[in-house]
């Protein structure tokens, strides 16, 4: 095995391996962020939503990469 072959696997293996993550860790953000608003009537939440106030900014970003990652993988598999 050569090094470009190499590479080309690594970079597969590591595009599977956020293909998967990726919408695991962006529905847990999401699930978070949600607890924070609807559960903020309790102190602990209270708290963590007055630490965290650009958290849906994060989540938004967090979104928007998803999308082009996956537009982006999908146009260079197409190519």
């Amino acid at each position: 095995m050569n090094l470009k072959d190499w590479v080309i696997g690594v970079a597969k293996d590591s595009r599977d391996t956020m293909q998967i993550l990726a919408p695991i860790f962006l529905m847990l953000g999401i699930l978070g962020v949600g607890a924070m608003y609807a559960l903020s009537v309790f102190p602990v939440f209270s708290d963590w939503k007055q630490n965290n106030p650009k958290a849906i900014t994060a989540i938004v970003i967090g979104v928007v990469c998803c999308i082009a990652a996956t537009g982006v993988t999908g146009l260079i598999g197409f190519g």
